[in-house]
């Protein structure tokens, strides 16, 4: 399973984070929203992760693409979809 492979910055707490009906628990690598899991792809669990351990800046297309395919090339319609479903999982 393809995960974060590069720095991921700052560690995720033990229990997960909670943000209005919305958490996310990185050690089961689950979404819920009040108490359901919202089944998400692994790397679009990983993106949300990834912005979740970086929301103190935005982070460019380049880091984004860097990070969760490494030195694979990737389309910008790639990355646009990617986003279109984390969007779609935390808009229910």
């Amino acid at each position: 399973m393809e995960g974060i492979s590069h720095d991921p910055g700052p560690t995720p707490p033990v229990s997960g984070w909670r943000c209005g009906e919305f958490v996310l628990e990185p050690a089961s690598r689950r979404l819920l929203r009040d108490g359901n899991e919202i089944k998400v792809e692994d790397r679009v669990f990983d993106l949300i992760m990834l912005l979740l351990l970086h929301r103190d800046r935005a982070l460019d297309r380049r880091e984004i693409i860097d990070t969760l395919w490494g030195a694979r090339p990737v389309s910008d319609a790639t990355l646009r979809q990617l986003v279109h479903k984390a969007r779609r999982a935390l808009d229910n």
